[in-house]
């Protein structure tokens, strides 16, 4: 076989693995985007939105700041 197709079934494989690892996150986010569509009209989603890529920026630049001061 072919060095991309073998890099394409890893990757597939990785993939499934962690889907089935972490299901029960996959299906609680699911769960909430479905009922944040069902209950917010689209100006608190946007709200929303904006808070959450804040958030996510945020920890992800501590995470940076603590691995390299360690």
């Amino acid at each position: 076989m072919s060095k991309p197709f073998n890099f394409f079934l890893l990757w597939v494989s990785q993939t499934w693995f962690t889907l089935l690892k972490y299901r029960i996150y996959f299906i609680q986010a699911f769960l909430v985007v479905f009922l944040m569509c069902l209950l917010l009209n689209k100006q608190e989603i946007n709200t929303l939105k904006i808070t959450l890529i804040l958030i996510t920026s945020l920890s992800f630049l501590k995470s940076a700041h603590r691995k390299k001061s360690e």
